[in-house]
């Protein structure tokens, strides 16, 4: 395949799916001139450098009744400089782009807030998640 081809590791693959799912779904890429996405790349290409898989698995599907799952593969890329460009722009289908702090403790479904624990408990990170 692609992969073996080309020498790419099965993470890397993913780090750049993740990194284009982000530029189309909060910052509307394709839709943006060119300068603007220079822009925006310059101030994401950086944050994905310290990309680190969190889970790659199947989870039940709250919004399904027909006992459908969804593959999830999630992933941390931390933007611990403040680079990221936060101008977003919803892509299409997008209803809501929002950055909170995990100290806001967002109300997120179980299986969110559990992929949210996994990632502060593998960042070492301030976890308001935490099971006693």
């Amino acid at each position: 395949g692609i992969n073996a081809e080309y020498g790419v590791s099965p993470s890397e693959v993913l780090r750049h799916a993740h990194q284009r799912v982000l530029l189309d779904l909060c910052y509307d890429f394709s839709n943006q001139p060119r300068e603007a996405q220079k822009t925006i790349v310059t101030s994401v290409d950086p944050v994905f450098y310290q990309y680190k898989e969190i889970s790659c698995n199947y989870m039940d599907d709250h919004m399904n009744t027909d006992n459908a799952w969804l593959e999830v593969a999630a992933a941390s890329a931390h933007d611990n400089k403040n680079t990221l460009h936060s101008e977003f722009k919803k892509g299409p289908g997008v209803e809501e782009v929002v950055w909170f702090t995990a100290t806001e403790r967002p109300d997120l479904h179980t299986n969110m807030s559990s992929l949210l624990r996994k990632t502060l408990t593998m960042l070492k990170s301030f976890n308001p998640y935490k099971t006693p």
